[in-house]
């Protein structure tokens, strides 16, 4: 079975029309861009050496491209002739009286060519006409009268020296802060405590002073724990003794007639094991009494703790923003520490 198409040749066709178009239109935008439908007016004139001159290179009206240098040839009196075009949009400020400067910088900052119109003149100048330059007795002469719409420029030392001044005043600024900067470091140094510093000092000065008053304390306590560890010990070699009371109770011999007839003996050393007991209750008691004393103090003690240390943190930030980026300190965020009493833990 055979398949036709009926338009084929059609749609052919109107691809091909769409693919020409397309081409067309790019023609013409690239020939817009190059100037290829824009007319250009030729003109010329004369330079001493072509050193700093090139073909292509633009020429300028007050910092806009208003033309190109097209050829540049060596006479038969040893000067250089430049041929350049002005573009059509350009050409009614080439008027009377008309230069062309070749500017060159001192320090290799970059040169080009610009191109001066002429004061109170509307008349343009012919095409293919000579145009002086600055390095021509005509353009020497045009220079020193009024008669050339030339601004009122700056030499290359000057604008860099406007360039320089900035960046000393900003040098200047970042030593008056590293100046400062070490001032508030050693005015904390020397005991200063009206400075940041200062104060993060003194505050770890005196959080140093409640840990050393409660240290005396701690080992107190210390002291008891050892003391109630020895206990059980002792209490734990008692149980595991053979002759001592679990044997007794669980020997087969034994009984409560035995317990009552023994002159005292086995209750002796029931009440010594409860006496023992007694007595690490009460180390205990004392040891959770003291824990208990020293809780809000030691809670004070972490708090002030903390508070030095976001100080410092805060300071340490503000040393790191202050010569460049200036963004301040942030935000603090308060902690606190809360305390659990010791009789709700197990042991």
């Amino acid at each position: 079975m055979k398949f036709g198409f009926r338009h084929a040749d059609k749609f052919v066709g109107l691809f091909v029309l769409i693919a020409i178009i397309f081409i067309t239109a790019s023609v013409v935008v690239t020939g817009v861009n190059q100037r290829w439908f824009s007319r250009d007016y030729e003109y010329f004139t004369r330079f001493r050496t072509a050193e700093g001159l090139s073909v292509g290179m633009a020429i300028k009206l007050r910092g806009f491209q208003i033309g190109k240098v097209e050829r540049i040839i060596l006479n038969d009196k040893n000067q250089v002739d430049i041929t350049f075009v002005i573009y059509d949009t350009f050409i009614n400020k080439v008027v009377g009286n008309s230069m062309i400067e070749l500017a060159s910088n001192p320090l290799g900052l970059g040169g080009g060519i610009n191109f001066y119109p002429g004061k109170n003149s509307k008349e343009i100048i012919p095409e293919f006409s000579f145009i002086p330059s600055d390095q021509t007795a005509e353009g020497k002469k045009l220079s020193e009268s009024d008669l050339l719409d030339k601004p009122e420029g700056q030499d290359a030392i000057t604008a860099l020296m406007e360039n320089v001044d900035p960046i000393l005043n900003d040098v200047d600024s970042l030593l008056l802060s590293m100046t400062a900067l070490l001032n508030t470091v050693d005015s904390a140094l020397s005991g200063n405590q009206s400075s940041p510093i200062g104060g993060m000092l003194l505050n770890l000065e005196g959080t140093t002073q409640k840990f050393n008053t409660i240290l005396p304390v701690i080992e107190t306590i210390m002291q008891d724990v050892n003391r109630m560890t020895t206990s059980l010990s002792l209490l734990m070699a008692e149980l595991e003794d053979p002759t001592g009371l679990i044997p007794k109770l669980i020997d087969p011999t034994g009984s409560f007639d035995t317990m009552l007839n023994d002159d005292n003996i086995l209750f002796d050393q029931i009440l010594i094991l409860l006496n023992d007991v007694h007595a690490n209750l009460d180390n205990l008691a004392s040891i959770t009494g003291d824990i208990r004393g020293i809780t809000p103090e030691l809670n004070s003690v972490l708090n002030e703790a903390t508070g030095a240390l976001q100080e410092g943190g805060k300071v340490l930030e503000g040393l790191s923003n202050n010569p460049l980026l200036r963004k301040g300190i942030s935000d603090e965020v308060k902690a606190s520490y809360e305390h659990s009493n010791l009789r709700e833990e197990d042991f």
